[in-house]
């Protein structure tokens, strides 16, 4: 009985060690697929430009370009210098990108995972040879079954498989083209400034450090209207742009900035006909902002009764 029993164990274990060895033969393409980590990893210290074709701009190409230590964006006739900091942090995402998971293999899945022909491509290039080009999907934000927190899913462009990364990856790609321009406007450290000169049609005035206090004229200002303008100015972006604009004449509001060694910055304004305004800044010579008067006009161009009573 008992050697009847041992003879059943051995038949048993022979079908199972057949059934593993049979499965990792038929099946260990696909699982290997499962486990693919790596999708992308890149050298960005040399790549040299970035192609993206944004579902926020669908048919249209943005191109960011490496300029020595500096990045420009284009789009058909337009170029402006791309925000550093962006593409940047852009370029983080292209140095490890990492699959959590396969999620098909089914070309006719990729319009459910957002990864077909209307989402956002993205190439990569190292002197003018594409190094990597894939599509960026669906976001969203998961719990349970291994994976939890934001995902993203992603398709190499030349191959059939979507996977699941980590992180909300669309939105360091679909980007319009002024979403990838540099906003700066001013900055200003309050320790370097001397005077500012406010030069206005009817109401010009100075605002000047004497010994550590500030004045207009022989009116001390109070150091918390003070600090809170140069809040409002020490890092001062605008986002709306006005491409095209020419000047008819001279600024109606202008600014100066001046330190110990001369002019800091520079600011100016013209009215538009809808009661908006364009601004200028020597931060960004020849690029003109758009702005409104309860906001960024409000913010730079203050009154004298903003200071004083």
């Amino acid at each position: 009985m008992k050697k009847y029993s041992n003879k059943i164990l051995i038949i048993a274990l022979v079908v199972l060690i057949s059934i593993f060895a049979l499965s990792k033969i038929f099946r260990s393409p696909r699982l290997e697929s499962n486990v693919r980590k790596e999708l992308i990893r890149i050298d960005t210290a040399k790549v040299t430009e970035v192609r993206i074709q944004p579902v926020k701009v669908a048919g249209k190409e943005i191109k960011l370009i490496r300029n020595g230590h500096q990045w420009k964006v284009l789009s058909e006739s337009q170029e402006a210098i791309a925000e550093g900091g962006t593409v940047e942090s852009m370029l983080g995402v292209l140095m490890n990108l990492q699959a959590q998971r396969m999620v098909t293999r089914k070309k006719e899945k990729w319009d459910t995972f957002e990864v077909g022909e209307n989402s956002s491509r993205v190439s990569v290039y190292v002197d003018g040879k594409k190094i990597a080009d894939f599509r960026v999907g669906k976001t969203g934000f998961s719990q349970g079954q291994g994976i939890t927190g934001a995902y993203t899913y992603i398709r190499l462009t030349d191959e059939d498989e979507v996977y699941s990364t980590e992180g909300f990856i669309g939105s360091h790609f679909n980007r319009t083209f002024d979403d990838w321009r540099n906003k700066t406007f001013l900055r200003v450290s309050k320790d370097e400034v001397d005077r500012i000169e406010f030069t206005y049609p009817d109401s010009s005035f100075v605002l000047q450090k004497r010994d550590s206090l500030w004045y207009i004229g022989n009116q001390a200002v109070s150091k918390s209207d003070v600090d809170r303008y140069f809040d409002k100015i020490r890092f001062k972006n605008i986002t709306t742009f006005e491409d095209g604009f020419t000047a008819s004449g001279p600024p109606v509001l202008q600014l100066n900035i001046v330190g110990s060694s001369g002019t800091i910055a520079t600011a100016q304004a013209w009215p538009r006909s809808d009661g908006d305004w364009v601004l200028a800044s020597s931060f960004q010579e020849g690029v003109y902002f758009s702005g409104k008067k309860s906001g960024e006009i409000k913010d730079i161009f203050i009154g004298r009764g903003a200071m004083v009573e």
